[in-house]
């Protein structure tokens, strides 16, 4: 309000040509007999006697607030101090000893409070070992505040979390000494005599943050996000199988008459999607993540409370390695093979063979007889793509789509490509148009098209590149994905603490009419 008043104040002041107000003997600004004549003939003899009255309301106001803002700075500083002066002069057995851990949460909670005011300068506190850790002032990451995974925080009870705790905001390694020399996350479980190692904390956390429901979902779908291909796919949803609804529509609208005279015919058949089931086993020691959790809280600057090992195992461990096995190993080049009898502790099966990649499917839809796909043939002299004419032949393959279906080329479409492909025609296009080039350098697709360069790795070295509409490639996942469908749990034998996982996935095509497709003579499919 105040803030409003002052941009007035300042056309008010425009409008008379002067630079301020006098003031009275109280100090107060007030306008003259003769400003207030001006005013009414500018503005009205009603704006004038109110923004007299505003005036001398507004200078309480701007009183008022600088001594409010001095006096919270006086109680920040006050409580500031003393709570660095209690943080250096006393360790957390000493706290506990003459109770003043009370006072210590209270004077936290007091510079919480005042962070949120209007100054928002940032304060740091010195812990007994000596370590600074900033703490910034205001809101939910203001000085002191916890920024809990999901609001749950890290069960300081157990061991592998004391330890972190100590290490990240005491700069006390002891127990992690500990924890490396016994090659545990549980001390207090060690069994000096057996020699045997309990690891049954980490389950025991595990399960409590899995019984969270949203953290369950969270952590599902982290397993089965998309990786770089699966960006340019539709997902959809099935159990065993899917396959489209409706195929495409000729033409709808015609003339209006008051009968039923349909006009639409189906012109493709749809083609079906087989869903797969896939499984991880990681098997983990906790010698193998002690360093390697640390390490992550203290350059992340984060504690337990915001990186617990469970989310640190998910996310930095087992995440990152599904996205590559799927990316690189099965989205595009995977070839299903059928399981024959397993027994158990056998060494599992190759990765690659839990389901069929869309170049494999390509293929295959290529080499069978009578397919109804668009399987570009290179231009007659041409035996092979090269250096010299990849620009001649994309640029062909941009007007052959462009011939044969005109209303998909306009709308846009994504041209999926080997990058090695795609780095060829850079180059080349560079060397017969030097003086051309866009403001990244590269060129996003063939010359007078619609269809746009996304090499992915998933392609490389396979000399392919294909085009479809979207709503046509086709990402299968379960319908039950949030449910028992897509699977997470720990185990612990021994030494070791074993991840496994489940779930669904798999890729295709709606419609075969709608491939637009380079695949090498040479390539052959797995009969997908």
């Amino acid at each position: 309000m105040l803030k409003d008043f002052m941009k007035l104040k300042a056309i008010v002041l425009k409008t008379l040509g002067v630079e301020g107000f006098a003031k009275n003997a109280e100090g107060k600004e007030e306008m003259t007999a003769e400003q207030k004549v001006i005013l009414q003939a500018a503005l009205g003899e009603g704006f004038a006697d109110k923004f007299a009255a505003g005036l001398g309301l507004s200078a309480q106001l701007e009183e008022q607030e600088v001594e409010a803002a001095a006096a919270i700075q006086a109680l920040r500083e006050k409580n500031g101090a003393e709570l660095q002066l209690m943080t250096e002069q006393f360790n957390a057995e000493q706290l506990r000893a003459n109770g003043l851990a009370a006072q210590v949460e209270t004077l936290k909670e007091t510079v919480d409070a005042l962070a949120e005011m209007p100054d928002t300068s940032a304060a740091q506190v010195i812990t007994p070992a000596g370590k600074k850790i900033a703490m910034v002032a205001g809101g939910a990451g203001g000085a002191g505040a916890v920024i809990a995974w999901n609001g749950i925080k890290a069960d300081r009870k157990l061991f592998h979390n004391q330890m972190a705790f100590e290490y990240i905001e005491e700069g006390n390694s002891a127990k992690a000494i500990v924890a490396k020399e016994t090659a545990s996350f549980n001390f207090g479980a060690v069994n000096a005599k057996a020699g045997t190692i309990n690891t049954t904390e980490l389950v025991t956390e595990f399960g409590e943050y899995m019984s969270q429901f949203k953290i369950e979902l969270e952590i599902k779908k982290m397993l089965t996000q998309a990786t770089e291909s699966q960006n340019f796919m539709t997902t959809k949803m099935a159990i065993k199988s899917w396959k489209a609804s409706k195929a495409v529509i000729t033409s709808v609208v015609q003339q209006f008459v008051a009968k039923w005279t349909p006009l639409g015919s189906s012109t493709f058949t749809p083609i079906e999607i087989i869903n797969r089931r896939h499984k991880v086993n990681l098997p983990i020691t906790p010698d193998d993540i002690t360093d390697s959790w640390l390490t992550y809280l203290y350059n992340e600057a984060v504690t337990p409370d915001k990186m617990p090992i469970t989310r640190y195992i998910i996310e930095q461990l087992l995440r990152p390695k599904i996205a590559d096995d799927i990316e690189l190993s099965l989205i595009a080049t995977g070839v299903f093979e059928e399981l024959g009898a397993v027994t158990e502790g056998q060494a599992g099966q190759a990765t690659g063979k839990s389901m069929d990649g869309y170049l494999t499917i390509l293929k295959a839809i290529r080499d069978r007889a009578g397919n109804k796909g668009n399987f570009y043939v290179l231009p007659v002299g041409i035996d092979a793509i090269d250096k010299d004419n990849i620009v001649d032949v994309m640029e062909d393959f941009a007007k052959y789509v462009k011939d044969i279906a005109p209303k998909y080329h306009a709308k846009g479409m994504d041209l999926l490509i080997d990058p090695q492909l795609e780095e060829m025609f850079q180059f080349k296009y560079r060397d017969m148009f030097p003086a051309t080039k866009n403001e990244d350098g590269r060129r996003q697709g063939p010359d007078f098209s619609k269809l746009t360069f996304r090499p992915l790795e998933a392609m490389r070295g396979s000399g392919m590149f294909f085009c479809t509409p979207k709503d046509n490639f086709i990402r299968l996942i379960n319908i039950n994905e949030a449910g028992s469908a897509t699977n997470l749990s720990l185990q612990v034998l021994n030494y070791d603490v074993k991840v496994f996982a489940e779930f669904w996935l798999a890729c295709g095509f709606s419609l075969e009419e709608l491939i637009f497709a380079y695949v090498p003579v040479e390539a052959s499919g797995s009969g997908a």
